[in-house]
């Protein structure tokens, strides 16, 4: 029969010999430390069962029971630096429309908008002769039957603006027999439009009308011009043969 024989420490490998360095440092086994003699006792730790040595032409492995060497769990270490930032990926695909969402709740109301508008109507019954006036005088008028968007001096016949826009602006004078008609129709000092009738046999109704753009505190008038012949618009006190008219179509920016 094969007899056991105990591995000694020049046998085992590095790794087991400093997993068995606390046993074999006891001197377990002979009559005293480092003696080879005597029976075995706690150089090998039994795992529970029987392993045959007899018969083998090599020695059974050693068993350990590794969970006597397990130590205790160590506390948590510290948080280690972050690693520098990657590359930004690649751009992604584009992803499939998604569904239409609810219908959004009304908003609240806006601010109330200011109207504008503006308009103006003069009228004139008495005659007129160059006579009565002044070379390049301004025709006045007696009546004004509607003034709104700005102000109206009948004296000087003219129309002061508070509200800029588009204007239509007409001027309508009735001739007179054998004399001529020639008045413009002014924006500040500027004529923007003439009416003219030449002297004839029988009177006539003559109109001039004309868009012109306003701005806030100009003044639209009319204008009598006293030439070499004698100028002359027709009157009567029982109708209104002379009317001056605006109204703006369009605001502008003020």
């Amino acid at each position: 029969m094969a007899t056991h024989q105990r591995p000694t420490p020049s046998t085992l490998p590095p790794l087991l010999l400093l997993l068995l360095l606390p046993s074999l440092s006891l001197g377990v086994g002979g009559d005293g430390p480092g003696e080879g003699g005597g029976p075995e006792k706690a150089s090998v730790v039994s795992t529970g069962h029987c392993v045959r040595c007899c018969g083998s032409g090599t020695p059974p492995p050693v068993q350990l029971n590794l969970a006597i060497l397990r130590g205790d769990v160590g506390e948590k270490g510290k948080h280690g630096v972050g690693g520098r930032r990657g590359r930004p990926g690649r751009t992604g695909v584009r992803g499939h429309i998604g569904a239409k969402g609810n219908r959004g709740e009304p908003g609240p109301p806006g601010m109330p908008c200011k109207p504008r508008y503006a308009a103006f109507s003069l009228g004139r019954r008495s005659p007129l002769h160059s006579a009565n006036g002044s070379t390049a005088s301004p025709l006045p008028f007696d009546s004004a039957s509607i003034v709104t968007g700005g102000s109206v001096d009948l004296a000087a016949g003219s129309f002061t603006c508070a509200e800029a826009g588009v204007y239509h602006v007409t001027l309508t004078v009735h001739t007179w027999n054998a004399r001529e008609t020639y008045a413009h129709v002014m924006r500040n000092g500027n004529p923007t439009a003439v009416l003219y009738a030449q002297p004839s046999g029988r009177s006539v109704m003559q109109s001039q009308s004309l868009l012109l753009p306003v701005q806030v505190g100009d003044r639209l008038w009319v204008r009598l011009h006293d030439g070499d012949r004698p100028n002359a618009i027709f009157g009567d006190d029982s109708d209104l043969y002379i009317t001056f008219n605006g109204h703006m179509v369009q605001p502008l920016p003020s």
